[in-house]
């Protein structure tokens, strides 16, 4: 944490409420368009946050969340499908099925330490209360602007950042390093493969999936995006992508089109 208070969020998506929610043409006053940028865990707390910066990265908020939250958006953040759809899924679906929308998201006020939300809909038209965490979830899903009122917003540390995943390409496939919040979340231990982010046709074809875990590459163990990049295959010649899906453990062969790649 960057000495950035702790608080918990409050109040589940509620009820539905007509007025006075601005429109989504002219960002609301007082307040801050932010985006997310990390999901964490506060050993001192024993808790998840989610850290939201404004777009110049010059003020930041950290907002305590739960356990499914937490796994809620750090998927959305690294761009992971779940296996099954997660409660933020569900509602943008439903939304989206209704012919709804959601125009924006606006964290509000703090009192006694508990953050409050509130979700706009259909140009102004509904205002629903809501947890930070399942608004931001929602907002992720549905590729809402989130916004902040500006007096909850915190000057950025200059004497730390947090660090962006690393991320390697080879093969025609990119990874992404397994982080603690995500290894958690598949019930893998920190190390054990890494997570599957992109990849070219080839591996779509064969039946590679965003959010699998790679765990091996023609027998050779991957426990980094720097194990990944430095597997060197012949031109043309088959792989054999050893992946964790789920429960399961499959090897799956792909033709790559690509023979080299490097962390970044």
């Amino acid at each position: 944490m960057r000495g950035v208070a702790l608080m918990l969020g409050f109040g589940l998506i509620a009820a539905c409420g007509r007025g006075a929610a601005t429109s989504t043409l002219s960002p609301p006053s007082g307040e801050v368009r932010v985006e997310v940028a990390d999901v964490g865990y506060d050993k001192q707390s024993a808790s998840h946050y989610v850290q939201l910066d404004d777009r110049a990265k010059q003020h930041s908020l950290q907002i305590a969340i739960g356990d499914e939250p937490a796994r809620a958006i750090t998927l959305e953040l690294q761009g992971l499908q779940a296996p099954r759809p997660l409660t933020n899924q569900l509602l943008g679906t439903v939304l989206a099925r209704t012919g709804n929308a959601v125009d924006r998201v606006e964290i509000t006020q703090v009192h006694d330490e508990i953050y409050y939300a509130r979700i706009i809909l259909d140009h102004g038209r509904y205002a629903l209360d809501s947890r930070p965490s399942d608004a931001i979830a929602l907002a992720m899903t549905v590729n809402a602007p989130i916004y902040v009122a500006s007096e909850l917003m915190h000057l950025v540390s200059t004497t730390a950042d947090a660090a962006a995943p690393i991320v390697a390409t080879n093969l025609g496939v990119t990874v992404q390093e397994l982080t603690p919040d995500l290894a958690s979340y598949f019930g893998i231990a920190t190390g054990g493969g890494v997570v599957i982010a992109d990849f070219n046709d080839e591996a779509r074809n064969a039946g590679l999936q965003r959010g699998d875990i790679l765990v091996a590459v023609n027998g050779q163990t991957i426990r980094t995006p720097d194990d990944f990049a430095h597997r060197a295959i012949a031109a043309g010649a088959r792989i054999a992508m050893t992946v964790r899906r789920g429960k399961t453990t499959q090897t799956i062969m792909i033709t790559p089109s690509v023979t080299t790649g490097a962390s970044r």
